[in-house]
């Protein structure tokens, strides 16, 4: 043979080589979604779902130790498969094994009780910042609690695949999950025996509509707005992100015009004169100089001693979550590009390049813009450092402590935040389709769920959105209604009390009419002063009741307290029934009952005293000789009393209708 005709025989001999080789990569092209992994864990005693993508036609078998046969099963058309696989009781580990042209096997799978957490910032909160975080983190060794945590993603369509991966609970992978999940975890695997199985998927700072599908959303109306803007952006992606950056940079640029430490000299130069500035502890909220609740930018700044051996060497530094925004700089130099984000719940963590690190005394400044509620630098102190990058052995510095803080611009006096409008995790049904659609339709035994904060000022829509969003996510897994547990949003000082709260924490008692719910109450475990109270052990054992009682059959369990079930006038007072009494009526500190009201015909409510009289409460005033209706801790604040002998609290309540509501 010539040697060009040999060259063309060899050229096509790697090409027909690379056809083949192509062709079997897609036949062999088995996958499975981010949710099955090594170490996950299935639903006991249930048909669950398993599903995937192969080459359209392609035979797949499944295989696992507790089943008898194989089950196969052919992709469709579109190259999507699924199989229905009984699992037997709580048990393992086992072997999970999915095979086509090429075999995928899964390893140390445990069968349990999966329950899928989910909410916003209060189920977020995670481990590390909750009570004796570090003695929960230190003792949790649960190898039968497996950890799922996602990964927060926004989708304009529902998503067919997620990010995250199945762990084992150790003190190594709790910490950063949420501590509610956890804590209710935690007492379910104590008290039934079985490995728990915990799927996180919350979002601080999120509505209910956003975790809602456009479904659910289009039944429940009100939303054909943003549901079409939702619509217009997936026929042009990118068009709301390109106008979003573009009016995060004008609102950036008149924060720079409109604070004044954002000015000339800046309050970020080394140089600056900072000893006319007030002094506070970090890590921490705000809560001192009367800002508990101040919205805007407030200023700190901290005084650096690098020792002189680090210098000509990258550095690290980590300062814990920031609430909201960070704008962080280092003698003057900007360190990373946060802005874009409201993400308060993140450690901060930046790399400090060498060539902005000098001898002697270097200045660490930030600029936190805080937009609602509280606002501060958190963690834990060890969370503030600057260390040396390339793993050195030197102790790193510690940045807790004193740091100087001024005030900058109030929120008041700047432009509104641009998300409004724009593609953002509060966006209708968003939240639903990254997050939750990857998800569905594997197998669970229910839902716990924390949010409602953020739905505050829409307390009326929200008395049929949340049972509209139970019912989205019922009717999505098609396994019935299965059980779906809340807790009601917690005591706090919000800007005026304009009784949004005591309006959202009735709409969330009603949803209790709802076949398989169950809600816990805050009132005596919240924080005035702080809109995450850190007592989440409590939240997720109360959590834990409802279930033990309702889902695992546990009928002695007590798991709610009192519940008002009607009332009775009787000449000046009012009589209040209650269900869920449990083994009594009591008061919490052996003081008298707080926060009843008694209103007469003119529908003014006044402060009122309450006897408990058997299983009944007895209010009376002297200022309503003639009372019509009675309410009880109704007030953004509200820290009453009353329970039951069990410990649990009463729920919120109130008798009249005045509001048509």
């Amino acid at each position: 043979m010539r040697y060009g005709n040999r060259l063309l025989f060899g050229v096509w001999l790697l090409v027909c080589a690379s056809f083949i080789e192509e062709t079997q990569e897609v036949a062999a092209d088995v996958k499975l979604p981010g949710v099955f992994g090594n170490s996950m864990l299935l639903q006991q005693e249930s048909d669950v779902l398993l599903w995937g993508w192969a080459a359209a036609g392609e035979k797949i078998e499944v295989s696992a130790d507790w089943l008898q046969t194989e089950i196969a099963v052919v992709a469709g058309d579109d190259g999507k498969w699924n199989a229905k696989v009984k699992t037997p009781v709580a048990g393992g580990p086992y072997d999970v094994t999915v095979a086509g042209t090429n075999s995928i096997t899964l390893h140390d799978v445990m069968i349990g009780e999966v329950w899928l957490c989910s909410g916003q910032s209060n189920m977020a909160w995670p481990v590390h910042l909750a009570d004796k975080a570090q003695d929960e983190i230190a003792a949790a060794c649960f190898p039968d609690i497996r950890l799922f945590q996602m990964k927060r993603t926004i989708a304009t369509l529902p998503a067919n695949d997620c990010d995250g991966r199945w762990v084992k609970c150790s003190p190594e992978t709790v910490a950063s999950f949420s501590a509610v999940a956890y804590f209710y975890g935690r007492e379910l695997h104590r008290e039934l025996g079985v490995p728990v199985g915990l799927i996180d998927s919350s979002w601080g700072g999120t509505v209910a509509e956003a975790w809602t599908s456009s479904e659910g959303l289009a039944r429940e109306g009100g939303f054909e707005d943003a549901l079409s803007i939702l619509a217009a952006e997936r026929r042009q992606p990118g068009a709301l992100k390109e106008r979003h950056a573009r009016r995060l940079e004008e609102y950036w640029t008149a924060v720079r015009e409109i604070d004044p430490g954002s000015g000339d000299p800046g309050w970020e130069k080394p140089e600056y004169d900072d000893s006319h500035w007030k002094v506070a502890h970090v890590p921490g909220a705000w809560h001192y100089d009367r800002l508990d609740s101040y919205d805007g930018i407030i200023w700190f700044r901290r005084h650096v001693d690098v020792p002189q051996e680090w210098l000509g060497q990258d550095l690290r530094v980590e300062l814990g979550p920031i609430d909201d925004i960070d704008t962080t700089y280092f003698n003057g130099v900007k360190l990373g590009d946060p802005e874009h984000t409201r993400d308060w719940l993140t450690r901060r963590e930046y790399r400090l390049p060498a060539h902005v690190v000098r001898a002697g005394t270097n200045v660490l400044a930030i600029r936190i813009l805080d937009n609602i509620a509280e606002g501060g630098i958190y963690g834990n102190e060890k969370d503030l450092r600057v260390y040396q990058d390339n793993d050195g052995s030197a102790a790193p510095l510690s940045l807790a402590g004193l740091w100087r803080y001024h005030l900058g611009a109030a929120k008041e006096s700047l432009p509104d935040w641009p998300g409004t409008g724009e593609l953002h995790a509060n966006w209708p049904t968003v939240l639903y389709n990254g997050m939750i659609a990857p998800i569905v339709g594997y197998s669970i035994a229910g839902v716990i769920w924390y949010q409602g904060e953020s739905n505050r000022s829409q307390a009326a829509k929200y008395r049929t959105l949340f049972p509209t969003l139970i019912g989205d996510w019922r009717e999505k897994w098609s396994i019935g209604e299965f059980p779906f547990y809340y807790v009601q949003i917690a005591p706090f000082k919000y800007s005026g009390d304009k009784g949004e709260t005591a309006l959202l924490r009735e709409t969330q008692a009603g949803a209790l009419s709802l076949r398989n719910t169950g809600m816990v109450v805050t009132t005596d475990i919240g924080n005035i002063n702080d809109i995450h109270p850190r007592d989440k052990q409590t939240v997720g054992r109360r959590l834990a009741l409802w279930a033990l009682a309702k889902t695992y059959g546990r009928r002695e369990t007590i798991c709610s307290g009192p519940m008002f079930s009607k009332m009775e006038i009787e000449d000046d007072r009012i009589r209040v029934h209650f269900s869920h009494v449990g083994g009594g009526l009591r008061s919490r500190d052996s003081a008298p009952l707080s926060w009843f009201e008694l209103a007469g015909e003119t529908g003014h409510y006044v402060p009122a005293k309450a006897i408990i009289e058997g299983h009944t409460v007895v209010v009376y005033s002297v200022e309503v000789p003639k009372p019509v209706a009675v309410r009880f801790a109704w007030a953004d604040v509200a820290e009453p009393n009353l329970m039951n002998a069990e410990g649990l609290p009463a729920v919120p309540f109130r008798t009249d209708l005045w509001d048509g509501q």
